[in-house]
């Protein structure tokens, strides 16, 4: 299990944000799972929290307000990846 902060619906985040453990994801083919450790959240989350214009909800069931986000990679299931286990990133915007 993971912690995570995430909302379903739009509104003010103090009614809409929940946090708790959900399902850590398991990564498929060619994929990186990465452990994060901090992220930022940027005004362009809040206002889509707002103002109902939640994209990436309607695909997933659920949205996570970040911007940027660093961690470590965590699983790799790339034979040839460009990175390996446990090397620290940063994420680009």
């Amino acid at each position: 299990m993971m912690q995570a902060a995430w909302y379903e619906r739009t509104g003010p985040a103090g009614e809409v944000l929940q946090l708790g453990e959900l399902e850590t994801p398991r990564p498929g083919p060619g994929d990186v799972l990465v452990r994060v450790f901090a992220s930022g959240i940027n005004p362009s989350d809040t206002k889509m929290r707002a103002l109902a214009q939640i994209a990436q909800s309607a695909r997933i069931g659920a949205a996570a307000p970040r911007d940027r986000q660093s961690g470590v990679t965590d699983r790799l299931t790339m034979p040839d990846a460009p990175v390996t286990e446990a090397q620290r990133f940063i994420t680009p915007q």
